[in-house]
């Protein structure tokens, strides 16, 4: 009895020291304040009932370590002030914590991967939220309008940061992007107006203009007219400038060599979008990129002379040019990517360099007039429909040595003539 008494107490102080939780079956079960699910073994956070001002949310649920925090979990609390979320947490879910206008502080932990979209939107009064280390992705608009944060110190291993993540955070006054940085969204910091200094990592591929649009105190990106043209530009390091932006009216239009003193190198995504006017574009010789939908639906462009230098070329950068009738690739071009040339309807022939290492997914898709394409031995990838629509081809030439990659990409047109050399 004196035993059976000894494991009922002991019982009875684990009760009183753990929340009383709710282990029964279903897909969604209850923890004290909190609802989760389980998956992979892990407690995701899909629900809190509490009133706690200053929380402190538990590393584990009914022995289940939290490693996410669900979609819509903290969304308009308008009672918490602060939170600190647990060690072993991996996601914060899209609007988590959306509309908590009395937040001012929330603290991150070491091992965070995925902010998710509008996680931390319309937190106004929020002055910090340090991001981790090991930090990879921050989702649209997941800082959006949190008029009180001051800083935003992005960790090395940051990768991506969606569209408007920091739109209207008017108290921020620098940012500095780390290496390593491959993409930032549309919009990310405009409407900071107190931004006055930008500084982005030299593995850095893409920026969009207005990703800054309405930052007037911002004295980091520059412009420079020439001829009549002004163009927006960003000195990415002693290698170059970027040109993020462009406004002009040139049908003959020729890009400059140099600007601020430095070679241009990269054109930026959807700087020439849709400037119908252009006919001819001279490249300067020192570019290396062009930009995601740099030229794409220029429907007057006739004919692209790629520079020497150029070695990459985005998605869609001449999409739906559909007076372009003659392109000449640089001999060391290594990629052309997803869409390139897609819908340029008056284009008749390509004939591809020793350099190029792939062709991306519908590059030259729907080019209603190609009736010829001439491939060089350096191609490792065609990719799928590369070639798809385009209702004149009639011909492939082709090295012997990649006719395997070659008859494969173009499998599903029997009344093609190959010609192998």
């Amino acid at each position: 009895m004196k035993k059976s008494l000894n494991v009922f107490t002991v019982l009875l102080l684990l009760l009183a020291m753990f929340p009383l939780c709710a282990l029964g079956e279903g897909e969604e079960k209850t923890c004290g304040e909190y609802t989760y699910v389980v998956d992979n073994g892990a407690a995701v956070v899909t629900g809190y009932s509490g009133e706690d001002i200053n929380l402190v949310i538990p590393g584990t649920l009914d022995g289940y370590p939290v490693t996410a925090i669900g979609d819509n979990v903290f969304i308009y609390n308008s009672t918490l002030q602060s939170v600190v979320l647990p060690a072993g947490l991996t996601s914060i879910g899209n609007s988590a914590f959306c509309g908590c206008t009395a937040i001012t502080s929330a603290v991150l932990p070491e091992g965070l991967l995925y902010i998710g979209d509008s996680a931390f939107a319309n937190c106004r009064a929020m002055t910090s939220a340090a991001l981790p280390e090991g930090l990879k992705s921050i989702g649209v608009n997941a800082f959006y309008n949190c008029m009180a944060l001051d800083s935003a110190k992005f960790p090395g291993s940051l990768q991506t940061i969606g569209s408007q993540a920091y739109y209207h955070c008017v108290s921020i006054s620098e940012i500095a992007f780390p290496e390593g940085l491959a993409d930032i969204g549309f919009s990310v910091f405009a409407g900071c107006v107190s931004l006055k200094s930008v500084t982005l990592p030299g593995s850095f591929t893409s920026i969009y203009d207005n990703a800054r649009r309405y930052c007037e105190s911002l004295a980091t990106m520059s412009q420079e007219t020439i001829g009549g043209d002004t163009y927006t530009y960003y000195i990415l390091d002693e290698s170059g400038a970027l040109i993020t932006g462009y406004s002009g009216y040139s049908e003959s239009l020729s890009i400059p060599e140099t600007l601020g003193g430095y070679p241009v190198v990269q054109i930026d995504s959807y700087v020439f979008y849709k400037c119908n006017w252009i006919t001819s574009v001279a490249f300067p010789g020192s570019l290396t990129r062009i930009g995601d939908c740099a030229f794409a639906r220029c429907a007057s462009l006739v004919s692209v002379n790629l520079p020497e230098a150029l070695t990459s070329l985005g998605a869609e950068a001449f999409s739906g040019c559909r007076s372009l009738t003659a392109v000449i690739f640089s001999e060391r071009l290594q990629v052309i990517d997803t869409m390139a040339f897609n819908n340029c309807d008056s284009l008749i022939s390509v004939s591809f360099p020793e350099s190029l290492l792939s062709i991306g997914n519908y590059s030259f898709y729907s080019c209603d007039s190609l009736t010829s394409v001439t491939f060089s031995g350096g191609l490792a990838s065609v990719g799928e429909k590369a070639f798809a629509d385009c209702g004149l081809l009639g011909s492939v030439t082709y090295p012997g040595s990649i006719e395997t990659l070659v008859q494969e990409a173009f499998a599903d047109y029997p009344e093609l003539q190959f010609y192998a050399y």
